[in-house]
């Protein structure tokens, strides 16, 4: 069962709170108070106020400050510790995973591999707490909120709140991968369809085949011209069945299919044709006429709250999707057929066909 912010801030209240970066009341039944600590959102308490807080354990002190940390775009780690006679803890200091400094001799010149990147730079933002054994909180005893290097964009704490997730790990952990957010924001870049580095390994492999550390030089240059010719043998049997092969048209779509599949390769029909066939089970609506540019709303059948617009300018002879698909893959999308289909037009317009 997660914890709830009146289980860390140790509130004597058992009152649900809906936004989950709000504190509550702490030990007092006193009306609520914008001005207090307790009442205000994590987001907006100043250092002032967060040396005035206090927490019912050591754990609720570290989902605080990863609460604060998310939403103003670092992250944490455990560092100081303290134990009393007994073995428990009685201190704990939080600090940003870029506290301290690298332990190695980075300016050795004997090194032959290359140094891994720096991750740390002696970064003092932090945050200790101590038991006060008097009424058994845990309270802020430092805090320092400077940073000696640049913030990423803050997870959205709107949406912590709004769903109560201060304290689910699931969104803890995804926000520490954020560097793998990029590709959310490389939809409208194209790669040539290289999307991972497994068709990277791919060449590699077949290298491998002819190519061996022994060789000499001349029968290196040898064996890269017997790969280069594979590959262009592998080009030149594509194209052979692309023009003299004819698929079997299987869409509710035949003429956009036929002419999808005297258009592009064989292995690029497959990848088109599975969009002509979701096209079939689109709704599509002209929802804005503005002169030559027409604007469509589509959405799958039985999913009307999923939409997607489709621009589409007669008179340039343009279409683009939001969904970013063609910029992306280098295909049509679905939504282009599907307002293709609305229109009546059994051609595909040359500005979605990418020359080879």
């Amino acid at each position: 069962m997660e914890s709830s912010d009146s289980d860390f801030f140790g509130t004597d209240s058992d009152e649900e709170f809906p936004r989950g970066d709000d504190l509550d009341f702490l030990d007092d039944d006193t009306e609520a108070d914008e001005d207090r600590p307790q009442d205000k959102r994590i987001a907006e308490l100043s250092r002032e106020d967060i040396m005035q807080l206090q927490f019912t354990d050591e754990e609720a002190v570290y989902q605080f400050y990863n609460t604060y940390a998310m939403m103003h775009g670092f992250v944490v780690r455990l560092d100081e510790v303290r134990h009393d006679s007994n073995g428990c803890i009685i201190m704990r200091q939080i600090v940003c995973n870029r506290a301290g400094s690298r332990k190695e001799e980075v300016e050795k010149d004997e090194r032959i591999r290359d140094h891994r990147p720096l991750t740390r730079s002696c970064c003092r933002a932090r945050i200790r707490a101590r038991l006060d054994r008097k009424i058994h909180k845990w309270k802020v005893v430092s805090f320092y909120e400077e940073h000696s290097h640049g913030l990423v964009d803050p997870l959205d704490g709107d949406m912590v709140a709004r769903y109560n997730l201060s304290s689910n790990s699931w969104v803890d952990q995804t926000f520490e991968l954020r560097n793998l957010w990029v590709l959310a924001y490389l939809r409208d870049q194209f790669f040539g369809r290289i999307r991972t580095t497994s068709q990277c390994e791919g060449i590699n492999s077949l290298i491998k085949a002819y190519v061996r550390k022994k060789d000499t030089l001349l029968e290196f240059i040898n064996n890269m011209e017997t790969v280069v010719s594979h590959y262009r043998n592998n080009e030149r049997v594509a194209e052979f069945n692309s023009k003299y092969t004819d698929p079997v048209l299987v869409t509710s779509l035949p003429t956009l299919e036929d002419f999808a599949a005297k258009t592009f390769t064989r292995n690029m029909f497959r990848e088109v044709r599975k969009e002509i066939e979701g096209a079939c089970a689109m709704n599509t609506e002209l929802v804005i006429q503005d002169g030559g540019k027409l604007y469509f709303k589509c959405n799958n059948f039985g999913v009307p709250e999923i939409d997607h617009m489709v621009e589409f300018d007669r008179v340039g002879g343009m279409l683009r999707c939001e969904c970013l698909w063609f910029e992306n893959r280098g295909i049509p999308c679905m939504h282009i057929f599907a307002c293709l289909k609305h229109q009546h037009i059994e051609v595909i317009p040359e500005c979605l066909v990418c020359k080879r």
